[in-house]
């Protein structure tokens, strides 16, 4: 990839977004302090560790960059008393700053790296075969954007749940990201229908995210632990939808609910694929270029409910230009 231009300002955005839906959250927290635990992560620590985590990847960019190998870090028990009472002693006023100036930075040096580091893996062991940028997607915008949306579901606001992950969809597509990444949205999506008692609009998203990506589903559920965080496993999400793994090729059959009016434009030709149980824990490479198709789908359809953010792009605007490939 000679000119990775469209390739940054999609991953960007995607932080971008991520950042915004942050700082929004905490405004609309307010300032008296909010009850939380372990179990269920008040607003102010939750932004934290989102900010912490994206601090990392912002040292293992610098550290490619200079050309050095990145610090290594502990995998972070979610459920760890000592860990939220760390974070949730924070001031809010610090916590919103650093996560503003993490999500800045991360998006400053993702316009930074070279083209061979942002897509070849073979020269950094740390990636283990995984795209850099890729690993930005999951740090940046899947990760913050999948505790959020668990906030929201954890909180009883399974409105606002829905319309973050529903805002993400749109975001990536009107972005043109890669496919890896737009299943990522999806899935987010699936799951947050799911819990919210919508299983017809989740299996239609979980088809998308399963025909963008099929790994998505997988990827990440065997290290599921406790906390808010969006290492779900995919046999539970299609608990919540009322199926088996072999169901799954059999979407018309699973439930008889109206698909959400929260989920436009997901009922356009992808969703005639039936993705086997096999096909879900399969490793394959990106799909086909649905979300533009989904884009365009969804402007004949009908905007959703909830526009995405007018904001999603302020935190990167004209660096844009000024960092290009």
């Amino acid at each position: 990839m000679s000119d990775t231009r469209q390739l940054r300002a999609g991953v960007t955005g995607l932080v971008a977004f991520a950042g915004v839906e942050e700082e929004t959250l905490l405004a609309s927290a307010g300032t008296e302090p909010e009850a939380g635990s372990p179990e269920r992560w008040a607003a102010l620590p939750l932004v934290a560790h989102n900010t912490e985590f994206k601090r990392q990847q912002v040292q293992r960019l610098e550290a490619v960059r200079r050309a050095e190998s990145p610090p290594g870090f502990a995998e972070i028990d979610h459920s760890s008393g000592e860990l939220y009472r760390r974070l949730a002693e924070l001031p809010g006023e610090v916590v919103a700053q650093d996560c503003h100036l993490t999500t800045r930075a991360l998006i400053e040096e993702m316009w930074a790296v070279s083209d061979e580091d942002l897509c070849d893996p073979s020269p950094n062991a740390f990636l283990a075969g995984r795209q850099l940028w890729l690993q930005v997607v999951v740090r940046g915008f899947w990760h913050p954007s999948g505790h959020l949306g668990e906030y929201y579901l954890a909180h009883g606001r399974f409105e606002d749940a829905i319309g973050l992950q529903s805002r993400a969809v749109v975001t990536g597509a009107l972005l043109s990201v890669p496919d890896p990444a737009q299943a990522m949205a999806f899935y987010n999506l699936a799951c947050a229908q799911a819990r919210a008692g919508e299983p017809a609009a989740g299996l239609k998203s979980l088809q998308e995210a399963i025909g963008l990506n099929p790994p998505v589903a997988g990827e990440r559920g065997a290290r599921r632990g406790p906390g808010p965080g969006p290492r779900r496993r995919p046999a539970g999400v299609l608990a919540r939808l009322g199926l088996k793994g072999s169901s799954i090729s059999k979407p018309g059959t699973t439930s008889r609910a109206r698909p959400a009016a929260r989920a436009p434009g997901l009922d356009h030709p992808r969703n005639r694929v039936r993705p086997t149980a096999a096909q879900v824990g399969a490793l394959a490479a990106g799909g086909s270029s649905s979300s533009r198709r989904w884009a365009r789908t969804t402007s004949r359809a009908g905007a959703p409910s909830r526009a995405p953010d007018p904001g999603v792009l302020r935190l990167h605007g004209e660096r844009n230009g000024a960092k290009g490939a």
